[in-house]
């Protein structure tokens, strides 16, 4: 009853009423473990009242705390304890961390949370920042998603400390991003920091883009939007955003690079070969080894609509940075041969699907010009 009474289920939010229920319950000694964790979370909730004092939690925490202390190995439970170091490191950081951290130690043996708590408590109080302490709060934010284990304030205040600390993190971007598709506040948050992060602004962007694409019915004018706002990236220098106007593609890594191709983007920004010809050699004078490795390919093969060119293909050879690891060669060289090969291949089914006249032999001929003489002048033949 405490429990719906406090998370308003299926009745009116009646904070007194909850606690009155909990402290009945360890007057009586009634599931007292698990009514005063209950009474704890009301208080780092809601705060402090009439009918529930500071002092009643910090009596709890710390007998709890001591109770351990008399307890056999098997029989000790910290299961409160990181409750405890947050109020000793409220009440005086100087005198209480190094106990503080220690209960956050304990506590991560009996509670899940304790270390999302331990977490946020060394980058507020020690300063320290780094992947794994976001990470920690990433992952119980996460579990917290379905577990609600966390206090309204905790979860909160992990949040919080995301957006302030983890905006270079690609793996707190990409749950930052993914929770703002379904959470309007986290939505809102989000606005003023996209024009602050070009990567969090694309990732943004991107999902977006996805999340349109995958419904039932899908809204245009809101991919419109969503495509403006990628050519805004790439004119401003966004690879990420340049790479997908040329090939419609992203690559989620977020999700085992699993690889979105889109279908909306040509239709509803209209963009052209000619287009898609510039935003490459944008791309290619940033430095990018894929786009300085298609155009020398372009320019060699007579793709895309431009005249063969080997002066102009050797210049792009040439400027592919001689600093790139073998490693990242070979793994650019695969990804740009995988693609050239699917853009073959759905060309190919394309022309094969058309009816069959003049101009399909025609068409025909003309791609197998490059790759296969033989064949090309067969359909060469046909389509006179």
């Amino acid at each position: 009853m405490a429990k719906l009474y406090s998370n308003s289920e299926r009745v009116h939010q009646n904070i007194r009423k909850a606690v009155s229920f909990l402290q009945e319950n360890i007057t009586n000694d009634k599931l007292t473990g698990k009514s005063q964790r209950e009474l704890v979370k009301i208080y780092f909730d809601f705060g402090a009242s009439d009918y529930l004092k500071k002092e009643e939690i910090v009596n709890i925490l710390r007998e709890s705390v001591i109770k351990n202390k008399s307890a056999g190995t098997f029989n000790q439970n910290y299961s409160l304890a990181h409750f405890y170091a947050d109020l000793l490191l409220e009440e005086n950081v100087a005198n209480n961390e190094e106990y503080a951290f220690s209960l956050y130690q304990k506590a991560r043996g009996y509670a899940y949370e304790a270390t999302f708590h331990q977490a946020i408590a060394t980058i507020k109080y020690k300063n320290i920042i780094d992947d794994q302490g976001l990470i920690n709060i990433v992952s119980e934010l996460k579990d917290d998603l379905e577990s609600r284990r966390l206090t309204e304030k905790k979860r909160q205040e992990g949040y919080s400390i995301l957006f302030r600390y983890g905006m270079d993190s690609q793996y707190v971007i990409d749950f930052i991003v993914e929770r703002s598709l379904y959470d309007d506040k986290i939505r809102k948050a989000i606005q003023p920091l996209l024009s602050q992060n070009t990567n969090l602004a694309f990732q943004y962007t991107i999902k977006n883009i996805i999340h349109e694409n995958s419904a039932n019915n899908i809204n245009e004018d809101n991919l419109k939007k969503y495509y403006k706002d990628i050519f805004k990236l790439a004119e401003i220098g966004s690879i990420d955003a340049i790479k997908f106007i040329i090939t419609k593609e992203y690559k989620d890594k977020s999700a085992g690079d699993e690889i979105y191709q889109d279908y909306s983007f040509d239709k509803l920004t209209n963009i052209t070969i000619k287009e898609r010809l510039a935003w490459r050699k944008k791309c290619a004078d940033l430095g990018d080894f894929i786009c300085l490795k298609e155009l020398a390919i372009i320019y060699r093969d007579g793709k895309e609509g431009v005249r063969k060119n080997i002066a102009k293909a050797s210049e792009y050879e040439r400027r592919i940075s001689i600093n790139s690891s073998h490693f990242e060669l070979e793994s650019e060289k695969y990804e740009i041969d995988r693609r050239w090969k699917e853009k073959r291949d759905n060309t190919l089914d394309y022309l094969l699907n058309q009816k069959e006249s003049s101009k399909q032999q025609l068409e025909l001929a003309r791609f197998y010009s490059i790759e296969d003489s033989g064949r090309s002048l067969i359909y060469a033949k046909k389509s006179i």
